[in-house]
């Protein structure tokens, strides 16, 4: 990892981020090539080739199929889990605004069609 340029988050705070991975010598810092916590920004840059980032499924789902980023497999880490997005509201019939969010979200977050 020393070796490797970093994309980020700015302020982890969960386990999202390198910085809380088990198991890697942060004694000698990491070269970071960008620290942002907006995940498009990060999914952009890696894309891009700036440096390799760690994200969430949901949110590299297209760029993953299309090719544009590649999966690495950690050495001597398990496969990342499939995390999602949940969208909790009060029960009963929604409005317009909540059903057109709630559209919106599920088509920005599924997974993408295999090519």
């Amino acid at each position: 990892m020393q070796q490797s340029r970093l994309i980020d988050r700015q302020h982890s705070t969960s386990v999202r981020g390198w910085r809380e991975l088990a198991g890697i010598d942060w004694r000698q810092p990491p070269q970071v090539a960008l620290e942002s916590n907006d995940c498009d920004t990060r999914r952009l840059c890696a894309a891009r080739g700036l440096g390799i980032a760690l994200m969430p499924n949901w949110a590299i789902g297209e760029d993953l199929a299309a090719g544009r980023i590649v999966a690495l497999q950690l050495e001597d880490a398990p496969p990342a889990e499939v995390s999602g997005i949940h969208l909790l509201r009060p029960s009963g019939k929604a409005n317009a605004k909540v059903r057109a969010f709630t559209e919106h979200l599920a088509m920005c977050t599924a997974p993408a069609a295999p090519a």
